[in-house]
C-alpha cells in the first residue's frame, strides 16, 4: 500500500489552488481522467460534471483531515515526530519543530510562537509546513 502525502494549507488556501486550475491542470495533478467529448452533449458534459464532483469530495476530504484532533499517534504516526525520552511532560520532535503535551495538551515550542495557544486540530498546524502521510 502507498502512502498518501498530504500537505496541511489551510481550507481557503486550498480550495483556491483547485479552483485556480484547468481541467487539464487538475486532472494532471491529481491523476483524474481527463474528459474527453464523446459525440454526445449531455454525455460530455457529464463527464465535467464528475470532475465538479471530485474537486468537491477533496474539499471535503480536506476539511475532515484539518478537523481531526492532534493526539500522539498522529504526530507521530502521520506527522514524522519522535518522542523524546524526558521527565515529565511528553515532548515530541521533528527535527524542526518540538511539540510539548502536558495536562491541558498540546503546545509547539517554544510556548509563545502561537501566542500560547493550545495545539487543538491539525488546522492549527497549517501555517508550518507540515506534511500529513496516511
Amino acid at each position: 500500500m502507498t502512502k498518501r502525502e498530504t500537505k496541511l494549507i489551510p481550507m481557503v488556501q486550498f480550495i483556491l489552488e483547485i479552483d485556480w486550475m484547468n481541467t487539464k491542470e487538475f486532472c494532471n495533478k491529481y491523476s483524474v481522467p481527463l474528459p474527453r467529448f464523446t459525440g454526445d452533449i449531455q454525455t460530455s458534459a457529464d463527464k465535467f460534471l464528475q470532475i465538479d464532483a471530485i474537486k468537491h469530495k477533496m474539499f471535503v476530504e480536506h476539511a475532515k483531515l484539518l478537523n481531526k484532533e492532534i493526539n500522539t499517534d498522529i504526530l507521530v504516526k502521520n506527522l514524522g515526530f519522535e518522542i523524546l525520552p524526558v521527565r515529565g511532560n511528553p515532548q515530541y520532535k521533528n527535527g524542526k519543530y518540538t511539540v510539548s503535551n502536558d495536562q491541558y495538551g498540546f503546545y509547539l515550542e517554544p510556548y509563545d510562537s502561537i501566542d500560547g495557544e493550545r495545539l487543538d486540530k491539525l488546522s492549527d498546524l497549517t501555517s508550518y509546513g507540515f506534511t500529513y502521510t496516511s
